[in-house]
């Protein structure tokens, strides 16, 4: 059995709109790209993890190909401006 992180992680860059992370959350598992799963702890109290599916493993993909296209675009943009005001 893999060990669950403790919490969500989230770079310090990325900034969350008060209230957007479980909206968000709800899409991706209505979609199916998430599934989320209550567990009980010792102390009683339960935590819902997420763990992502094969379809939002094919999603991701897809999107950071879209995302990386995009960069290179971007750039070579900025490298023929380079040097011109």
């Amino acid at each position: 059995m893999r060990s669950r992180p403790r919490c969500i992680v989230i770079p310090m860059d990325v900034h969350l709109a008060r209230g957007s992370l479980y909206p968000n959350l709800h899409k991706l598992q209505a979609d199916g790209l998430i599934v989320g799963q209550w567990e009980e702890k010792e102390t009683g109290r339960k935590r819902r993890y997420y763990h992502i599916t094969a379809a939002g493993r094919a999603a991701l993909a897809e999107k950071m190909q879209s995302w990386e296209e995009l960069c290179r675009a971007v750039n070579r943009i900025l490298e023929k401006s380079h040097g011109q005001a």
